[in-house]
């Protein structure tokens, strides 16, 4: 693949030698470690450079290798890519039905590979949308435990200590409560906006709203 790019790289007058010679290599390496897709691509790269060259016999042969391979294994970009490059050949050599024909299969396969991916963007939003509110809930459980352990362990602290009747140490664990608290509660704030995180207080759920216009933005 790295020669191939460097054989692109270089296909402009002047450094057409060089670009040659990197495809040269790039194919030999793709036959010996018996890459298909290696060499389809190579052969598609084979195919705009003997254009240039104005070598359109040469072209078509690379450019219709390119296309049996990559059909051969089943591979719609590639085939794509190579019916792309074998209609623009055709349609130099004034060849217009096959060119038409390969042309085609170009725009159908590009639709098929647009519309795939646009369904796996759909799944990745649907896994992603699972996800964040997995994680949200999770957040949520754990800010509710900790809230309800620190207020537990801190009223056993004050029953103890007001038993001793030392009231100095029942006003600091009284204190350590409203800390405790107000940590539990800035743990919720990282999670929620403050108007929500509220309502949950109070009522144990919040309650959906109609927003209009929004911006959202997901950041790791």
């Amino acid at each position: 693949m790295s020669y191939s790019n460097l054989g692109q790289f270089y296909m402009k007058p002047g450094t057409m030698d060089k670009s040659m010679d990197y495809l040269h290599k790039s194919l030999k390496q793709a036959n010996a470690v018996n890459d298909p897709l290696g060499i389809v691509y190579a052969n598609i790269m084979f195919a705009e450079a003997y254009q240039l060259l104005e070598k359109p016999q040469l072209a078509q042969k690379h450019a219709e290798d390119a296309l049996n391979l990559a059909r051969s294994v089943e591979d719609k970009r590639l085939t794509s890519e190579a019916a792309k490059e074998l209609s623009s050949i055709y349609r130099i050599q004034n060849k217009p039905k096959p060119a038409l024909e390969m042309f085609e299969l170009y725009i159908s396969l590009r639709d098929s590979l647009q519309s795939e991916e646009n369904q796996r963007e759909v799944l990745r939003h649907e896994y992603q949308y699972q996800y964040e509110k997995e994680a949200l809930t999770d957040s949520l459980e754990f800010a509710k435990r900790e809230a309800v352990l620190e207020e537990r362990t801190e009223k056993q602290r004050i029953g103890l200590a007001a038993a001793g009747g030392g009231l100095f140490l029942v006003i600091a664990l009284a204190f350590a409560i409203y800390t405790g608290k107000k940590k539990s509660d800035e743990l919720l704030l990282n999670i929620l906006p403050e108007e929500t995180a509220k309502e949950l207080k109070e009522k144990g759920h919040a309650d959906a709203k109609l927003i209009e216009n929004v911006t959202v933005i997901f950041t790791d």
